[in-house]
């Protein structure tokens, strides 16, 4: 987490001491399936594919069974121990295995399924750990994990785009023309509802959890600022916040602000 991901490493600081390993497992499994599609190998696409779906096949085993690594034995017993719907897992896996091939959507609900896909269901996928089971929470939590993944969306079209990933709508390409920074504003203030109406579910979080989680949205709806203080221009360089930044906006939020 705090190699790839630290925005998210930093707010789980801040989980109560018994959810951060079950936290950082379901992490560690993201993280293994994105980095199959994502990190440069020699490995064929064909067999990424093929090991992408041995995960879904095994998850699809109810109860999750251990098989040998020291990554699976360990989520099985996450899965297993808080209830985790498999299947949201067997859909992150289904929308990383898409990367495989070339991406162009059209339309923004083909985008934002394939936000519930990457995004949402690690947000569903957390729920049990952090106490989340009324379903207006559970919902709270899709919106909140669309929020992050259109948030990734925004800041790495440079990337994505080297990689032939052309995940903003064309329909909306075609509206804004040439005026990129245009449509990253306006990407960006979608963005903002799908955080406001996922913080809207932090009331059905444990108390204990509950400022972890609302410094997570917070981080990374940070970086949104920092997309704007770029002037909207994702190819500006990628947005992030330091260390210190962070912080601040840590003591911020614990103060009420």
């Amino acid at each position: 987490m705090r190699a790839h991901g630290r925005s998210f490493a930093f707010a789980t600081r801040f989980l109560p001491a018994a959810a951060r390993p079950d936290v950082s497992t379901l992490y560690a499994f993201c993280r293994v399936v994105d980095d199959l599609v994502d990190e440069p190998s020699d490995v064929a696409p064909e067999e990424v594919r093929r090991q992408l779906e041995g995960w879904q096949r095994w998850l699809a085993t109810s109860p999750v069974p251990p098989n040998g690594s020291e990554l699976t034995t360990a989520l099985a017993a996450v899965v297993n121990r808080h209830g985790i719907p498999a299947s949201h897992l067997v859909e992150l896996v289904e929308g990383c295995k898409a990367d495989l091939a070339a991406r162009a959507f059209q339309t923004f609900d083909e985008l934002r399924h394939y936000c519930y896909q990457v995004g949402a269901t690690v947000g569903l996928a957390m729920c049990p750990i952090v106490g989340v089971h009324d379903p207006r929470g559970l919902g709270c939590a899709r919106d909140l994990g669309i929020a992050m993944q259109l948030t990734n969306v925004i800041r790495d079209v440079p990337e994505d785009v080297a990689m032939d990933r052309h995940y903003l709508p064309a329909e909306e390409v075609a509206l804004f023309g040439d005026d990129l920074p245009r449509l990253i504003e306006f990407q960006c203030a979608r963005a903002r509802d799908y955080y406001q109406a996922g913080c809207a579910g932090i009331r059905w979080v444990q108390p204990g959890a509950q400022f972890a989680i609302r410094l997570a949205a917070t981080l990374y709806e940070a970086i949104l600022d920092k997309v704007a203080q770029q002037g909207y221009d994702p190819y500006a360089g990628r947005a992030s916040t330091s260390l210190w930044e962070k912080v601040w906006l840590a003591v911020k939020l614990r103060l009420g602000g």
